[in-house]
């Protein structure tokens, strides 16, 4: 598809009736739109409209239609997208999370589709997928339950640079109760165990309020400030957890 036009459409609308359009149109308007807004070359902005447009194939081409077909943990309407925006160190990047769906709208197909694209994603300029084969097998199951995280991609966009991929991916996948065994051997292959262990030390005061072990995430990239991040599901208040291979713990509150 041709986005030029919709690169300088989006600069004066930015409305969008979803219910006959299909999500990679949906998404593409809106990403286009907030690209547009704080970038002012359209050359840039319709470079990563495309990158984004590749990582829609072929499952965006599916019509939205007027009721969700398959609830996505992504969104709390069960939309399979979110897009946000960022201001980190002065520095704007937009942001996209997404569950690619299957050719089938099951959970299972879901994670094949996942799969499936982060192997694609192996050929852009940047990206490396090695780290993520090392630990994929921790977090499948041969019949993951619906309406829960499963194998998602994001990606993030800087002005001026390349787009940045990550996966994300649910601990929580084989059982609550194996959670933390299955983040620890994740950090184990990583080469990251000693970045773990104060956080494992922590597991019976975490557990005690209530903090779940829910996402972990994986910088799809070579580069040594790589991170691997988890996400609890938190009474109050938010623990966060960034570990990168230059850099100690960092534990946010």
């Amino acid at each position: 598809m041709n986005y030029a036009g919709n690169v300088r459409l989006a600069r004066s609308k930015a409305l969008f009736a979803p219910r006959n359009a299909s999500f990679a149109d949906f998404i593409i308007n809106k990403w286009t739109t907030i690209c547009s807004a704080v970038q002012s070359s359209d050359e840039q902005v319709l470079e990563v409209v495309e990158a984004l447009d590749r990582l829609l194939k072929p499952w965006g081409d599916r019509l939205i239609g007027p009721m969700c077909a398959y609830p996505s943990f992504v969104s709390s309407d069960g939309f399979p997208a979110e897009i946000s925006v960022s201001w980190s160190d002065g520095e704007l990047e937009v942001r996209i999370l997404f569950e690619p769906l299957g050719e089938k709208l099951t959970a299972l197909a879901c994670q094949k589709a996942g799969r499936a694209l982060i192997r694609a994603l192996a050929t852009r300029p940047g990206v490396s997928i090695e780290r993520y084969l090392l630990l994929e097998d921790l977090f499948l199951v041969a019949e993951p339950r619906p309406f829960r995280p499963n194998v998602w991609l994001s990606l993030a966009w800087k002005p001026g640079r390349f787009p940045l991929y990550k996966a994300y991916l649910n601990p929580q996948a084989i059982g609550v109760e194996r959670t933390w065994d299955v983040v620890s051997a994740a950090m184990a292959r990583l080469g990251m165990a000693v970045a773990w262990q104060p956080v494992a030390l922590a597991r019976d005061r975490l557990s005690s309020a209530r903090h779940e072990l829910e996402f972990f995430a994986l910088d799809l990239t070579d580069d040594a400030c790589a991170r691997a991040c988890h996400w609890w599901a938190y009474a109050f208040p938010l623990l966060y957890t960034d570990y990168s291979h230059s850099s100690d713990i960092k534990m946010i509150w």
